[in-house]
């Protein structure tokens, strides 16, 4: 009887873990609260490796996702899973990263992420219309998600070609390299450029209660278009280094 009651715990015990290792991706999609806006089409493969064919917010295109289940982080407590994303997508947003749960709670690893300046833009409402160029590339070293950002941050954007067109002429940047970090959901942005049109350093920080400031500071260089010159009068006159100093502060 023992060894009867022994085969059934066994066949039981591969059957629970078949059907763990097997469960289809769809499955649980079906099965989730559906959220207004998105849409997830073509989902095919397991829960621990599989992809979809497109992934829609709103009126936007996401394009793919895939994930495949890192079970060597298991030894470290953790869940993770490698994501890809983007390809396809309508805004040309596409990245990669390792993003999981741990005893302290969600995190992601090594996250890259890149799309066209000019799509980047379009989520912004600005008061003037500007054109912009060049490519947005977002390199998130580690990050430990808190209400309402993240408990802990480091990571960098980088803007390279950057240039930005406005009626009044056309500015180019040299490389826009910009350092985040996030400690305790302060979110802080440090960076700054040099190119033969402009020089421009800022810092930038928003605060879990939404407040932002941003200080920094430009100054014209050899090529500074000449249409763009005779506007500076309205920010008042520069240093003694020649830089012109732009201080905003509020709350989103």
């Amino acid at each position: 009887m023992k060894r009867i009651i022994g085969y059934i715990s066994v066949f039981l015990l591969v059957l629970l873990v078949s059907l763990i290792a097997h469960f289809p991706a769809g499955l649980l999609v079906d099965q989730m609260p559906k959220v207004r806006g998105l849409s997830i089409a073509g989902v095919q493969g397991t829960i621990w490796q599989g992809s979809v064919h497109n992934v829609q917010w709103q009126d936007r295109s996401y394009g793919q996702l895939s994930w495949a289940f890192q079970p060597s982080q298991l030894v470290k407590a953790k869940l993770e899973y490698q994501l890809r994303f983007g390809r396809d997508s309508s805004i040309k947003l596409t990245g990669k990263g390792n993003v999981g749960v741990g005893l302290s709670g969600f995190y992601g690893e090594n996250i890259l992420a890149s799309m066209p300046a000019e799509n980047a833009l379009s989520y912004a409402k600005l008061p003037v219309p500007l054109t912009v160029s060049g490519q947005l590339e977002l390199a998130i070293k580690q990050v430990e998600y808190a209400a309402p950002w993240c408990k802990s941050a480091t990571g960098s954007v980088v803007w390279n070609p950057s240039q930005v067109s406005s009626p009044l002429g056309t500015l180019e940047f040299g490389p826009l390299i910009s350092d985040i970090t996030c400690q305790d959901s302060q979110l802080i942005a440090k960076g700054g450029q040099q190119s033969d049109h402009v020089s421009s350093e800022f810092e930038a920080s928003l605060s879990p209660d939404f407040r932002y400031r941003a200080d920094g500071w430009f100054k014209p260089g050899a090529t500074f278009p000449q249409t763009m010159a005779g506007q500076l009068q309205w920010l008042g006159s520069p240093n003694n280094q020649g830089q012109y100093k732009l201080n905003y502060a509020g709350r989103l």
